[in-house]
């Protein structure tokens, strides 16, 4: 991804249809977002749990949990790869070439939904690095469609993982599983949400391009990470620069000059090398505002988020 590129976490706040599918894209296209994410109009867990548990093999699910029954063993054709198939086509009837950004779950957060005995599947070292290997499995099917550029992994559960007691290394050798069957023509790239300080002794030791995380909503995390630790890295922080949840019981549309003092901060801090999304994704909207309500709120901060990069952009002659 170039400097000051625009992209998103992937989740919308529409009910799981084709229609809600093309609509979630068609607002990002409007919007003017760089990378289109593949939408999620559904649990981002229960989206691949489901797909294992129907087409693969090792987890069951029973009354609304999933339980773990054997050797995890992924679908061979995932169903993200009839989502990637329809966001293609779906960009070629808004008459737009962009490319994709594609996202998956995490083995540390599937491991903590899923149930083994007494515990979750993330209480067993050698359950998360099946997760990870089916995890690589999955995201490596997507490698057929040209249009995909850009694959995150969404891992909110990394902090748990290592006040569960996981060592850094162990927890940062499992992520990175997932990305082993990936070329280097796919940019990677991570997502954590909330407060990451304290993370960057994982983060920095993953073989990705991109770390995501919110600025907005948790502004305290541009101590997460020196700038000479970024540099360093080689790695593009991504600056979650609109918040996607209520504050203080309300929802807001940003104004140009809150996200523009945000990004401004990013580029003292580590230069133009960052890209920039909401701070997570916006599916929880729904759950607050009626569906037509959220959908224009979503729209209204994903415009204002590019416009203030576009201005951004032009300002620094990229």
């Amino acid at each position: 991804m170039e400097p000051l590129t625009t992209t998103t976490i992937g989740s919308f706040p529409l009910p799981p249809s084709i229609e809600g599918f093309k609509k979630s894209l068609e607002i990002q296209v409007k919007a003017g977002v760089d990378y289109p994410a593949l939408p999620q109009l559904e649990d981002f867990c229960t989206i691949f749990l489901r797909d294992i548990a129907k087409k693969g093999r090792g987890i069951e699910e029973r009354g609304g949990t999933y339980l773990l029954t054997g050797p995890i063993e992924p679908p061979k054709e995932p169903t993200i790869m009839q989502d990637v198939a329809l966001a293609i086509t779906t960009l070629k009837e808004l008459n737009v070439n962009k490319r994709i950004k594609a996202q998956i779950t995490g083995p540390f957060t599937l491991s903590s939904m899923v149930k083994f005995l007494d515990k979750t599947a993330m209480s067993y070292p050698d359950l998360v690095e099946s997760f990870a290997d089916a995890m690589s499995e999955i995201a490596s099917s997507v490698l057929s469609f040209e249009e995909v550029e850009v694959i995150f992994v969404d891992e909110p559960t990394l902090y748990y993982a290592l006040w569960y007691g996981y060592d850094e290394n162990f927890v940062a050798n499992a992520l990175n599983r997932v990305f082993r069957k990936l070329g280097r023509s796919v940019e990677r790239g991570l997502h954590v949400c909330g407060d990451v300080r304290g993370l960057s002794r994982v983060t920095l030791k993953l073989d990705v391009d991109v770390l995501h995380h919110e600025f907005t909503g948790f502004t305290r995390n541009f101590e997460a990470y020196k700038p000479e630790e970024v540099v360093k890295s080689g790695k593009m922080l991504g600056i979650g620069a609109v918040t996607t949840k209520p504050i203080d019981s309300t929802i807001k549309v940003e104004r140009a000059e809150e996200v523009e003092s945000l990004l401004r901060k990013a580029l003292n801090l580590y230069g133009s090398r960052i890209v920039v999304a909401p701070d997570c994704g916006f599916r929880g909207l729904i759950e607050v505002l009626r569906v037509e309500e959220a959908v224009e709120v979503t729209f209204q901060k994903l415009n204002v988020m590019v416009e203030t990069v576009l201005k951004l952009r032009k300002e620094i002659g990229l």
